[in-house]
């Protein structure tokens, strides 16, 4: 009978436990992975922020032994944690609530599970006193009973629900508050009062015509311009001729031979021209001349 009962009692506690179990994933951001021993990876994974303040540590295998896979898929982005809790709500020493019941967890490579072992939590500041680690040390043994089939298949459709919308570090950040805009104080009865004395002066409202823009005329392209076809000509040097330097001509000097002529004097033989005619005058002046020639030839 009562094998019966505890029978009962651990049945009920799977069924609770299975019913109570959430999930919430978290990026890859938070997890630090050591280097690979003995084909496991040693991390550990701090989360602080808005609703949570814990750190859970352990191993994770590496993928086909590769001790550089889950290195590479934090960096891009590839690698996931999900948690799994049991919800137990502890009010921090800054007042605000936290969530404390974890109890396991599981490592995503692009969505495929990845083999954890030596999995622990712990309760970090502000949600570290005696009341919530109480809480915490329920919510595990209330989780740890369904701990052999909760990542068999059953909570596929919350383990993909919360993968999908990983919560980051920018998410837990605490909300900045938002400005409160603050009234005027109402003015004095007597300022109401002489401000509804004043008249009332009707502003009066011209109403502008609405102008239509006049749309814009296209302006016509213009017509594609012929470039002229430029034939560059090759410049025909021509071979330079041999030609000999005409030297210039000596002219020829040709001396003349100046002869000196000597003077002849032809003494005149004293004649008696007195009573000679005219035509005797001329006769003996032209015999004259006749031998003055004839002496000049000689000597030439």
């Amino acid at each position: 009978m009562k094998k019966i009962i505890a029978l009962l009692c651990v049945c009920a506690l799977l069924s609770f436990a299975q019913k109570n179990t959430e999930f919430q994933a978290f990026a890859g951001e938070f997890l630090k992975i050591g280097d690979m021993k003995g084909g496991y990876h040693s991390f550990s994974m701090p989360v602080k922020g808005e609703g949570w303040a814990f750190q859970a540590e352990g191993q994770v295998q590496a993928p086909a032994g590769d001790p550089y896979v889950l290195l590479d898929g934090v960096i891009d982005g590839l690698v996931y944690a999900v948690i799994a809790y049991v919800p137990a709500v502890a009010a921090g020493t800054d007042a605000k609530d936290y969530q404390v019941g974890m109890f396991d967890m599981m490592i995503y490579l692009e969505d495929e599970a990845v083999k954890v072992r030596d999995v622990k939590f712990k309760l970090l500041p502000p949600a570290n006193d005696e009341w919530a680690l109480d809480m915490a040390r329920d919510a595990a043994e209330i989780g740890n009973a369904s701990k052999a089939t909760l990542w068999n298949g059953s909570h596929d459709v919350e383990i993909t629900r919360t993968a999908a919308v990983p919560l980051t570090k920018k998410d837990l950040q605490p909300a900045k508050p938002k400005p409160v805009a603050r009234k005027l104080p109402p003015p004095p009865a007597q300022e109401v009062e002489e401000a509804a004395e004043e008249p009332v002066v009707k502003k009066r409202v011209v109403k502008k015509k609405k102008v239509v823009a006049e749309p814009e005329e296209e302006e016509e392209t213009p017509a594609p311009v012929k470039k002229k076809r430029v034939v560059k000509r090759k410049k025909v040097v021509e071979p330079e001729e041999d030609y000999e330097e005409e030297t210039p001509k000596k002219k020829k000097v040709v001396k003349k031979r100046i002869v000196k002529k000597k003077r002849v004097v032809v003494e005149e033989e004293p004649e008696e021209e007195e009573g000679l005619t005219i035509r005797e005058k001329r006769r003996r002046a032209a015999a004259k001349r006749q031998k003055a020639a004839e002496a000049s030839d000689y000597e030439d």
